[in-house]
């Protein structure tokens, strides 16, 4: 196990119902020093910076305990925010980059592990700690006043501001198994409710539509945004040799824009994206999967063994597997003219860049 590296005292809140909240004071051993570098000019608050990509970089591999969380610009300049720890994921980051949050899985219950979450603020480059007491968190998503986070074990939503603090605890949506995924902005959240997905508002937690899968498909979950009046979601359906046909959808926030597949290919999508050829790509950890465009429908691959961080207008951001370091790089790719530029040097283990899927 890597050492932790953080200096700051670290909060401990129960996130299960009946879990008291306590405070432990225990500061982690730091490693060595590193050399200092300067942070540039970061994205305006309240902006909505697309392009910019929040990123674990590392020196050697993806176990050298020299993990550190930087903020790239759109023309490749990396303004550091903290360390990390190798075993750190990055859940999410604001619209306007101020805000990351990284987390990891502490404790010695394989079962009934902690999650250790870091909240970072980009300016000042620092983080407030929370580790939530629970069976199991599910994805944790920023909106405008904190983040949301799903307790698995009574399938509720909680928002909880920048410092950790519990601030509501919504109801629970009957059938809920995947979410919150918050809409860019985060006025709303999604979540899975039986073979379809519910729309909530962030503010109350209130339903604001139901959305039933198509016909002929189930197991319905959400992926993110796709524009100011729609979402996309993945729905499958099993097929005769026991495989999945997985597809990814675009759904109005209201009923007033129709639901359509983004693609009629099958293929194991988990994500999605409103290019000019509309982008389609597998999970973006470590370069696996492989990204695509759509082109009458269908997919043609962009990039084998890379995983889409982000899209941006017809500039793909992509992270290509180096399997002799368990590390990627980040490129840039033009889906028109096919051309690629390397991002920016180095090599990262997890990575989300900023655009209106959210």
């Amino acid at each position: 196990m890597s050492s932790y590296r953080f200096t700051t005292a670290l909060v401990t809140v129960g996130l299960a119902a009946g879990v008291t909240g306590t405070v432990a004071l225990a500061r982690p051993a730091e490693a060595g020093q590193r050399t200092a570098v300067t942070a540039g000019a970061l994205p305006t608050a309240g902006s909505k910076a697309w392009g910019w990509t929040a990123a674990i970089q590392h020196s050697t591999s993806s176990r050298d305990d020299q993990g550190r969380l930087v903020l790239i610009s759109p023309a490749g300049a990396s303004n550091p925010v903290g360390e990390v720890s190798d075993d750190a994921m990055l859940d999410d980051v604001s619209y306007d980059g101020r805000r990351i949050i990284t987390s990891r899985w502490i404790g010695t219950s394989v079962e009934k592990p902690l999650r250790r979450v870091a909240i970072w603020d980009a300016a000042t480059r620092k983080a407030t700690f929370v580790t939530l007491a629970i069976e199991n968190t599910d994805r944790i998503s920023i909106v405008s006043n904190g983040f949301l986070v799903r307790d698995k074990a009574t399938q509720r939503v909680q928002l909880r501001s920048f410092t950790g603090a519990l601030l509501t605890t919504y109801a629970a949506v009957s059938g809920t198994h995947d979410g919150p995924i918050a809409t860019p902005g985060g006025g709303h959240f999604m979540e899975s409710r039986g073979e379809g997905v519910v729309i909530r508002d962030s503010a109350t937690g209130a339903v604001t539509r139901t959305v039933s899968a198509p016909t002929g498909w189930e197991g319905c979950a959400p992926l993110g945004g796709w524009d100011a009046s729609s979402f996309v979601m993945t729905c499958f359906k099993p097929v005769d040799d026991n495989r999945a046909d997985d597809r990814p959808f675009r759904v109005g926030f209201t009923s007033s824009v129709p639901t359509t597949p983004v693609t009629t290919s099958a293929g194991s999508w988990y994500g999605a994206w409103p290019t000019s050829a509309p982008l389609i790509g597998m999970p973006a950890r470590m370069g696996d999967g492989r990204a695509a465009k759509v082109v009458n429908g269908s997919p043609v691959t962009v990039r084998t063994t890379a995983a889409v961080t982000g899209a941006v207008g017809d500039k793909a951001y992509l992270m290509g597997s180096r399997a002799s370091t368990g590390l990627s790089a980040i490129d840039v790719v033009n889906l028109t003219t096919g051309a690629t530029s390397r991002l920016t040097t180095g090599l990262y283990s997890d990575a989300q860049t900023i655009d209106q899927v959210g």
